[in-house]
């Protein structure tokens, strides 16, 4: 999605209404499509002028506009909690608050304690959405999560690498021509040789050794 065909505020979608807090909504409660939703979220920030530094200024418009979208996605304890100033809660923590010793933070909606916990959250979120605009100045033309192309010779050669550190774990003196330990030691060569294959330069033949035994030292 480009900042032309973003949707500007104000714009419906569908029945729906898209504004900057239905995408932090969407966003909050993605779960796995997090990225997705972000990538909307932040393609939106941007067709309506925010930067890192809109985002850094605690007096811009549109940093107070999602400051409060975040807000909106906490529970009504916590949104209250929030809405008071400090000076007015009476509790310093929770357990100044009655709560049982050890009672965690984030769960108290009583004490200042409390208080700055959901502030430094609004912050965390806040800045998960700077970091993705820091990506983009870094690269322009990038949206949400890209990945590179996989070069599956080396993963697996890697892969194999790592399996061949463990199995040195269970390798000892013993010269059994039979058993466990030989067949670790086995399994250790036919690894080396794996390696070896998928380290040259033969294009297909990377993969060979995978469907045949004829690789293996004999």
């Amino acid at each position: 999605m480009t900042t032309q065909d973003t949707p500007a505020a104000g714009h419906n979608s569908g029945n729906k209404e898209v504004t900057l807090t239905s995408l932090v909504k969407a966003w909050h409660s993605a779960d796995k499509r997090e990225a997705k939703t972000k990538t909307l979220l932040v393609d939106y920030i941007v067709a309506n002028g925010g930067t890192i530094a809109t985002l850094k200024d605690k007096e811009n418009a549109l940093r107070v506009e999602l400051d409060a979208a975040i807000v909106a996605c906490f529970t009504a304890p916590v949104q209250n909690l929030l809405a008071k100033a400090a000076k007015d809660i009476k509790f310093k923590d929770a357990e100044d608050a009655g709560y049982p010793k050890g009672h965690p933070v984030s769960k108290d909606f009583k004490s200042k304690a409390g208080r700055k916990y959901w502030q430094q959250q609004i912050g965390s979120y806040r800045g998960k959405i700077v970091a993705e605009l820091i990506k983009r100045q870094k690269d322009p033309n990038k949206k949400g999560k890209q990945n590179a192309s996989k070069d599956y010779a080396t993963k697996t050669q890697e892969l194999l690498a790592e399996i061949s550190k463990r199995l040195e774990l269970f390798v000892g003196e013993t010269k059994k021509t039979t058993g466990t330990l030989y067949n670790v030691s086995e399994a250790m060569e036919i690894i080396a040789d794996a390696i070896t294959v998928l380290g040259n330069d033969k294009g297909m033949s990377k993969t060979a050794f995978l469907y045949s035994d004829q690789t293996r030292r004999k």
